[in-house]
């Protein structure tokens, strides 16, 4: 399928490596251990610019349908993702609910969501209330706006 981006996940991170991919088609490599809550970011980044390489025309109806009906799902779980942040229990708790709604974010283009997620997490982990009640509130705001009610 011409115009189709091939990302390749490799262990190994040698230059004459990923040359080498380069000079077989590759548009890029991602290096594993991989970061997951920035792999969807970073995939999207060679989709729509390595290389001067656009989604192609004439996708697959059937894949955008479902990719449509999957994202719908995360926007109508955010309710439940909301609520498990406001009433973990701990701060492991609500780190590990953050962290989730992050990369689930960030894989469904809610770029702004996966952001917040990260510095609410952040600012957990500093003990910086004011950042984190700042953030948190718009955190919250940022999920009614998505869900549509807010």
């Amino acid at each position: 399928m011409r115009g189709v981006p091939i990302v390749y996940l490799t262990a190994k991170a040698m230059q004459d490596e990923s040359e080498g991919l380069l000079q077989h088609g590759a548009t890029g490599s991602i290096v594993k251990p991989f970061d997951p809550v920035t792999l969807p970011k970073d995939i999207r980044i060679y989709w729509e610019h390595g290389r001067g390489i656009h989604p192609p025309e004439g996708l697959d109806p059937a894949f955008a349908e479902q990719f449509s009906q999957i994202r719908q799902t995360f926007i109508l779980g955010l309710a439940k993702r909301e609520s498990e942040i406001e009433h973990a229990p701990t701060r492991a708790n609500l780190n590990a609910a953050l962290h989730r709604l992050a990369g689930a974010a960030g894989a469904f283009g809610f770029e702004d969501l996966s952001q917040l997620a990260r510095s609410v997490m952040q600012a957990s982990h500093h003990d910086d209330e004011a950042h984190w009640l700042k953030d948190m509130a718009e955190l919250k705001q940022t999920l009614k706006t998505i869900r549509g009610t807010g």
